[in-house]
């Protein structure tokens, strides 16, 4: 099995869907050169199949959908940490 480490860029209170293949394993979000990205290891002889639904919010942004069927994965800090994002998922398929 070949496996690697892949990079999302996600968007600020959007769905961000990505799809990776069956058991990829997110990793964490970072700050990467002022964008908020995430890393899976993947397994690079699968096909992409599974559905992840991203949601990044910042401190006191409001949140129009249920969190609590979502997995916390970490927070972000931008600009010298005046900015700060936490990150969410949930499998959709």
């Amino acid at each position: 099995m070949a496996h690697y480490i892949q990079k999302y860029f996600l968007q600020p209170q959007e769905s961000n869907i990505i799809v990776v293949p069956k058991d990829a394993k997110l990793l964490s979000a970072h700050n990467l050169k002022g964008e908020v990205v995430i890393y899976a290891l993947i397994n690079s002889t699968l096909p992409p199949t599974i559905r992840y639904d991203i949601r990044v919010y910042g401190v006191r942004h409001i949140i129009p959908i249920d969190l609590s069927h979502y997995t916390y994965l970490n927070t972000v800090r931008m600009l010298e940490a005046s900015v700060v994002f936490h990150v969410f998922f949930r499998r959709i398929s």
